[in-house]
């Protein structure tokens, strides 16, 4: 394991904290995966490496996106291979190729085609998320599910530096109206971060961009500030979620049945 890697294993790295949250509200509400799975805005493609490892029961995974991004990756995955220990604090991954470009509200699947439809971090990008949920539900067998991660109490991001492409947060209550309004037989709304997780990680993310977008005086003087905060956040933001308390969430993890 290389130094990096053990670096993010420790609240020095300021998503230590948010990763680990993310990853157990994940694999809430993915227990189980199997058959033939779909995933929306896939990125990176990293989650499918991920979930083929996990869930043995997968017959088919399908990776998409929207745009194959072609040029952006490799502007990214240079920086990455240049920049190892800046990359890491700021977040960005080495990126792959997707299986298929299309656009997660008018998908080119049959109707009833997949017993998963997976988006994370995707509906917040949407402009027309009941497209989308209305997509999801057609393409999925009976007792087929979808499941999303969403951000709630998290910074504005995507269509840097104007954010043109983050248009919404969502809480239980839209939820609830998608089930209703489709047919879902069941949903499953799970939040495992409270203020603590959503503190730490809103001073950690300001501390980045600060570190990213100030002269070289400040940035250093940033640096130092964040081998202090980054851990100290990290800790407190852990001890105060011990209840969690999801009205103050940093995300909803979900998960509906056709």
């Amino acid at each position: 394991m290389s130094l990096i890697e053990l670096l993010k294993l420790t609240p020095l790295y300021p998503y230590w904290l948010h990763d680990r949250k993310f990853q157990q509200g994940n694999d809430h509400v993915l227990s189980g995966l199997s058959g033939s799975v779909l995933e929306v805005g896939a990125g990176s493609g990293a989650r499918k490496i991920e979930l083929l490892k996990k869930y043995r029961r997968i017959r088919q995974y399908m990776a998409t996106d929207y745009s194959s991004w072609d040029g952006e990756f490799r502007r990214i995955n240079k920086f990455v291979y240049r920049y190892q220990l800046l990359s890491l604090l700021i977040d960005q991954k080495i990126r792959l190729k997707t299986d298929k470009i299309c656009d997660a509200m008018n998908l080119p699947f049959r109707s009833s085609r997949f017993d998963y439809h997976l988006g994370f971090e995707v509906l917040e990008h949407i402009p027309e998320p009941e497209k989308y949920i209305s997509e999801a539900y057609r393409v999925l067998k009976p007792g087929g599910c979808v499941i999303l991660s969403v951000p709630f109490l998290y910074r504005m991001h995507g269509g840097e530096p104007d954010h043109e492409f983050d248009y919404y947060r969502y809480s239980r209550g839209f939820f609830r109206h998608m089930k209703n309004k489709f047919g879902f037989s069941k949903l499953m709304v799970f939040a495992n971060t409270g203020i603590g997780t959503s503190i730490a990680l809103l001073i950690n993310q300001w501390l980045i961009c600060r570190i990213k977008e100030a002269f070289v005086l400040w940035k250093i003087l940033y640096l130092v500030a964040a081998c202090i905060l980054f851990p100290v956040s990290n800790i407190l933001g852990y001890l105060l979620d011990i209840l969690p308390d999801s009205r103050f969430s940093v995300r909803f993890h979900v998960k509906f049945t056709k």
